[in-house]
């Protein structure tokens, strides 16, 4: 399932999404950079020092990434955080 921006407009309609809806959207958001960009699961987990179980814990939207952990993603992925969270609401 590949992140479309109009999935991320549906969430930006006239109510707040829920806590599980903005954590499933940005896993998808941070898995559809990486696939993007051509990175493994794998290769981006050792980039960022997350052990692989830990990355696919994030991106199937099941984890709740830390601030330091959005850091050391965005390192990876080459971009920014506002990018991974842009019309995540």
């Amino acid at each position: 399932m590949t992140n479309k921006p109009g999935k991320m407009k549906a969430l930006r309609g006239a109510r707040t999404p829920t806590d599980d809806e903005v954590q499933k959207a940005l896993g998808e958001r941070i898995r559809h950079i990486r696939e993007r960009k051509g990175y493994s699961q794998r290769d981006l987990a050792v980039a960022c020092g997350l052990s692989l179980a830990g990355l696919q814990q994030i991106e199937y939207g099941n984890a709740n990434p830390s601030l330091d952990t959005l850091i050391g993603l965005s390192k990876g992925l080459e971009t920014t955080i506002h990018k991974m969270l842009q019309g995540i609401d």
